[in-house]
């Protein structure tokens, strides 16, 4: 498979936004060449990993969580996108038939997907998500696709039970051929969505 050399960069800052009913939120920012990250509050525990993959310029995160507040707890999480310059901007658009998002700029295509345990995204934005309007409830502006994107987002939402364990596999893949891109995509997402996390 044709892919990306390895020195040019993704041109993307990627965020994690995690929304709880009660209004609290945690932000998860991977930081350039920390590879892994946790944390807790009083209602969630959380570890990030990028796990390896290759080629290099291809992402695979995990993001593990462990509910503490002793009930049943629904939250969300936003997968957040921004381009790093204006040179960086591509076309974006959401493939309904693969669940996922992909973004071109004239070379390569690159395929942002992932799966939860409770799932696929449930909503998928291919212009930039304000998060502030995001943390408000306010739904995404949803474009089947956008010529010139300055940022790209996907929404996962969780509902666990009291002491229980669950999981965000995120990933994103890089190269010339797109059909390659979308097979792998879619053995990940049938081998990575039947995963269980040990509590």
């Amino acid at each position: 498979m044709a892919t990306q050399p390895p020195d040019i960069k993704a041109g993307f800052i990627k965020e994690y936004v995690i929304k709880m009913e009660s209004g609290e939120t945690i932000s998860i920012t991977p930081a350039e060449l920390n590879h892994f990250q946790e944390g807790w509050s009083e209602k969630l525990a959380w570890k990030w990993l990028e796990l390896p993959v290759k080629p290099v310029q291809n992402e695979l995160n995990k993001l593990v969580f462990v509910n503490r507040s002793g009930k049943d707890l629904n939250f969300s999480i936003l997968v957040d996108y921004k381009v790093e310059t204006a040179s960086d901007i591509p076309f974006v658009y959401y493939s309904s038939t693969r669940n996922a998002l992909v973004t071109y700029d004239d070379v390569y295509y690159r395929l942002f997907g992932g799966v939860g345990s409770s799932g696929t995204g449930n909503q998928f934005s291919t212009v930039q998500v304000e998060t502030v309007d995001w943390l408000k409830g306010k739904p995404f502006n949803m474009q089947p696709l956008s010529k010139q994107s300055s940022g790209w987002g996907t929404e996962y939402c969780f509902s666990m039970k009291k002491n229980s364990s669950g999981y965000l596999y995120e990933w994103s893949f890089s190269g010339e051929n797109l059909q390659e891109l979308e097979e792998v995509h879619l053995q990940y997402q049938c081998l990575l969505r039947k995963r269980e996390v040990p509590v």
